[in-house]
């Protein structure tokens, strides 16, 4: 393994991270405000992306740090377990993201907005 340049692993990578801490800031902000399960579980789920995503870019620079003495079958191994957690961790935040988006959408809303159509519906009547 030849080792790459910095900003070849991280510049397409910033973008990503700057989008994560934008949810996490976000999700702060909202757990702070109102203190609701969603708003945690989109805490939980931003900071999970976040955090999975600089364990992707640290994958490569702790596989350079293994014993040159390892097979290739055993480098390959590594890194799929590594790979491996990566996935799961992003699997958990997505499931934690969208159970923060089933809870935090409400149900009744399609009833509400009718019945504040009919009320403006009913006062314009009346002003004709």
């Amino acid at each position: 393994m030849s080792p790459q340049l910095w900003y070849v692993t991280w510049l397409p990578v910033i973008p990503v991270l700057l989008v994560h801490l934008a949810g996490v800031i976000t999700a702060s902000v909202l757990l702070l405000r109102r203190r609701t399960t969603p708003a945690l579980l989109a805490l939980l789920g931003f900071g999970a992306l976040f955090v999975a995503t600089l364990a992707d870019l640290a994958r490569q620079p702790l596989l350079m740090l293994l014993p040159p003495r390892m097979s290739l079958s055993q480098v390959a191994l590594t890194n799929a377990g590594l790979g491996c957690c990566c996935s799961l961790l992003d699997v958990l935040a997505f499931t934690a993201l969208l159970v923060a988006l089933w809870q935090g959408t409400p149900t009744e809303a399609p009833a509400q907005a009718d019945e504040v159509v009919e009320a403006t519906w009913e006062e314009v009547a009346e002003r004709q």
